[in-house]
């Protein structure tokens, strides 16, 4: 994707937060910038320039009332979906997307729809980080294997064509998931995912991204949060982001190499619709 088009992109999934900002804060849903959101407010001031997509995140409880207010909350223009009402969407995380735009990913081959989003993550609590929480781990990730599997989301797609040790990989999960119902599959990873959230817990997960093991926090760095500038526009973040970025990033003011500044998305095809 060339410079002006990821530019385009980027106002439109700024437009799309400004929407899901403000039916947070009509309804009193706590949601925060994350990921590499997160690092562009405090790195860039807004977007990191060649990031392609915005996070955000909310805690098991405010995902779940978002998900149940946004279709009727949302202005017109945009449409929340999740792996429950999109037979085609394999994500454990939502998705806010614009009608009528068109984003579209190498790796998903299904006739779902792809608008330009923005991804909404819940966070859900663990008790530790001990050897339970790998084999939780190991146990989601062989359900969202089922169920990307189900939904024909191709992992083994990448800017140099097809990575054969992951297609081999993925066999045996499109094969059994073909006499598996994505509803099942759905119900047993949530249990998994949300076994801890009535307990007091002094760890959360960013329940969606692809190494979990990676964006586990201590809960406490969400527990204030203020506002950040993002592009001009005021956005909610945890007040301690020095401490989910280092645990994130590590030395995370220091830019990556150039090699390194590219888009994760491998997106192929992009419409803006009526402009």
């Amino acid at each position: 994707m060339d410079s002006e088009t990821l530019r385009k992109v980027q106002l439109v999934q700024l437009e799309i937060a400004k929407e899901i900002s403000r039916v947070c804060d009509e309804n009193g849903i706590k949601y925060f910038l994350t990921g590499g959101t997160l690092l562009g407010a405090v790195r860039h001031g807004g977007f990191i320039p060649w990031d392609d997509d915005l996070d955000i995140g909310m805690f098991r409880q405010d995902y779940e009332k978002f998900l149940e207010i946004a279709p009727v909350s949302l202005r017109e223009q945009y449409r929340i979906i999740d792996w429950k009402s999109d037979q085609s969407y394999p994500h454990p995380m939502g998705k806010v997307i614009k009608k009528g735009t068109l984003y579209k990913e190498s790796k998903r081959k299904d006739q779902g729809e792809q608008g330009i989003w923005v991804d909404v993550f819940p966070y859900d609590n663990i008790p530790n980080l001990n050897n339970d929480f790998q084999a939780r781990i190991f146990k989601l990730k062989i359900l969202r294997g089922l169920v990307r599997a189900k939904c024909n989301y191709q992992t083994w797609h990448s800017e140099d064509g097809v990575i054969w040790s992951k297609y081999i990989k993925n066999l045996p999960f499109r094969v059994v998931s073909v006499f598996m119902k994505k509803e099942n599959l759905i119900k047993k990873y949530e249990a998994i995912s949300t076994i801890n959230n009535n307990k007091e817990c002094k760890f959360v997960f960013e329940n969606g991204p692809e190494n979990y093991s990676e964006w586990c926090f201590k809960k406490e760095i969400f527990s204030n949060l203020v506002e950040r500038d993002f592009e001009n526009c005021k956005f909610l973040i945890p007040e301690k982001y020095h401490e989910y970025l280092r645990a994130a990033y590590g030395d995370y003011m220091v830019l990556p190499p150039i090699e390194k500044r590219e888009n994760q998305h491998l997106i192929v095809e992009v419409s803006f619709g009526d402009e």
